[in-house]
């Protein structure tokens, strides 16, 4: 049982972190601390609001702190692994990403995050294997299909992209961005009218997207299609 002032401390970083007031909740949250050196919670929160402060490295340090004294909570382990990665330190998450995995390898996010991390770290087929574990069990999720697609054209892979854009416009309709990486997978696969429908797909969703527009005026202008680029 923590001690009373520390708790009270702990309390009042809580309500100051769920007015958006990180800044004064951070300086409870270490006088709680302070206080008593093995409050799991205190240090969890602490991260958790300095992480959202931008503040990552002291955001690693009070993950760490905080797994020193529970190392089951899987949670605080991913965080910890996605903040590393936040900092470019993808070699040192994967650690944690695994740790975070194997304390309940059936939950889901663990190997988005994870393939995400291998992403931006350019391994592109170990993000892609976790990416497909993570839509083995969350097979519904429009923007896991998008991230394959990325994976799979920056491989090269443009028919198989084309699949997961495709995924993506089934599960949600509605989204302008499926239709432009559609389209642009498309136009690498030199079907520029199928290209055109999809750019004009996402316009007609949404008139002012830019991306689209200017996607859609730079294949017309490609096909000679002048008067149609400048409307």
């Amino acid at each position: 049982m923590y001690k009373p002032k520390a708790l009270k401390l702990f309390h009042k970083a809580e309500m100051l972190e769920n007015q958006g007031k990180l800044t004064e909740a951070i300086l409870e949250y270490k006088k709680a601390i302070k206080i008593e050196k093995n409050f799991f919670e205190a240090f969890n929160n602490l991260a958790n609001s300095l992480r959202l402060k931008k503040r990552f490295k002291e955001a690693t340090d009070a993950y760490k702190n905080a797994l020193a004294i529970n190392p089951t909570l899987q949670v605080t382990v991913l965080n910890l692994a996605n903040t590393m990665s936040e900092l470019g330190q993808f070699k040192e998450a994967l650690e944690f990403y695994e740790r975070a995995i194997s304390l309940n390898p059936t939950q889901a996010k663990p190997y988005l995050d994870r393939s995400l991390s291998y992403y931006h770290s350019n391994s592109f087929e170990d993000s892609l294997k976790d990416i497909d574990q993570y839509l083995s069990l969350k097979p519904d999720d429009p923007s896991a299909h998008l991230h394959k697609g990325n994976i799979l054209k920056t491989l090269g892979r443009y028919s198989d992209a084309l699949k997961s854009f495709e995924s993506c416009i089934s599960l949600n309709p509605r989204v302008p961005k499926f239709y432009i990486n559609h389209g642009n997978t498309l136009r690498r696969l030199e079907e520029n009218r199928a290209a055109l429908n999809s750019f004009s797909k996402a316009i007609e969703i949404q008139p002012d997207d830019v991306s689209a527009l200017i996607s859609r005026g730079s294949l017309l202008h490609e096909m000679d299609c002048y008067d149609d680029a400048l409307t």
